[in-house]
């Protein structure tokens, strides 16, 4: 299963609720995406690379950055991630 930007929001809100927001991956909260691909048995690594490449670059669209390929907390700090992921939140739903 590709994860996609509507499963990025759901997991975005859910992850901002937390007391300690930035301390998981919004891709990894979708646990039923993790699950499914740990338990296959024909898995492969670079599958698992693949999901995971897929996922950070939807997170790093999303708050406006693709100078290169870094998680947004690595790059900016937890706190200017969940900052810029919060105006993406808000800017989303204005449009839509």
């Amino acid at each position: 299963m590709k994860y996609t930007v509507d499963q990025h929001m759901v997991n975005l809100e859910r992850m901002l609720e937390k007391e300690f927001p930035g301390e998981e991956c919004p891709w990894e909260k979708d646990r039923e995406n993790l699950r499914v691909l740990l338990n296959r048995s024909d898995i492969s690594f670079s599958e698992l690379r693949e999901a995971y490449d897929n996922s950070c670059q939807i997170c790093i669209e999303f708050v406006g950055y693709t100078n290169d390929f870094n998680c947004p907390c690595g790059r900016f700090g937890k706190s200017e991630a969940l900052k810029r992921t919060r105006l993406a939140l808000e800017e989303y739903y204005e449009k839509h």
